[in-house]
């Protein structure tokens, strides 16, 4: 059965005596609108909830809060990208920020990483720790309004194996003059999919203003 679109078309070609290309254009507008009649809200949604990369997860902190906790985490997804823009309020130049999963603070993370101070190169690694750590921001002793990033990928969260968090890149700066870098890997050695995210400094809370985004890609 033709629809009202099309019906509308060959009436006003009718009427109107159009030749063949004009009449096609016609057809073609038609159909459009018919197509749109159709299209509503729910569709809208599904091509959302269908696309390949999606925001799951954002803040920003209107007050200090002790970390960011992701929970519960989609699980719609095959990988995860989130980016953090930090500071402590901790009195110090600098403090550490801490990762886990899924409420885990048993010694079940591993994790390794390379820094480097201007010109100065150094490392760490602990086998059996409590939480990954992911590097270090600035703090209350640091340069007022100051904040450092990380950049955290996460791949195949949701599998049951033993997942490997890559801080691709994080960087930081204490004072006026110095100038940090560091590249951090982490693994978690539990078999279940992760399904929260556990960002906390190793001292004091994390200040007004700090932010973090989970971003989903499938």
């Amino acid at each position: 059965m033709p629809s009202k679109g099309a019906e509308l078309a060959t009436s006003l070609i009718g009427e109107l005596d159009l030749g063949p290309t004009t009449a096609a254009k016609l057809r073609e507008y038609f159909q459009f609108l018919d197509a749109l009649q159709g299209f509503n809200a729910k569709n809208l949604r599904d091509i959302q909830d269908s696309a390949p990369i999606k925001s799951v997860y954002k803040r920003r902190l209107t007050a200090a809060e002790g970390g960011f906790d992701v929970n519960p985490l989609s699980s719609a997804f095959e990988h995860l990208q989130i980016y953090i823009r930090g500071r402590g309020t901790a009195v110090a130049q600098s403090v550490a920020m801490h990762l886990n999963f899924n409420g885990d603070s048993g010694a079940n993370y591993e994790w390794q990483y390379v820094a480097g101070e201007q010109a100065v190169a150094s490392a760490a690694y602990d086998a059996a720790a409590t939480k990954i750590i992911m590097g270090n921001m600035v703090a209350a002793s640091a340069p007022a309004s100051e904040f450092d990033n990380f950049i955290l990928h996460i791949p195949f969260y949701r599998s049951s194996t033993r997942k490997g968090a890559l801080i691709l890149s994080q960087t930081y700066r204490n004072t006026n003059t110095k100038q940090f870098a560091q590249y951090v890997v982490g693994w978690w050695e539990v078999a279940d999919p992760i399904s929260r995210l556990q960002f906390t400094p190793s001292s004091g809370n994390l200040d007004i203003d700090s932010q973090i985004s989970v971003i989903g890609l499938r």
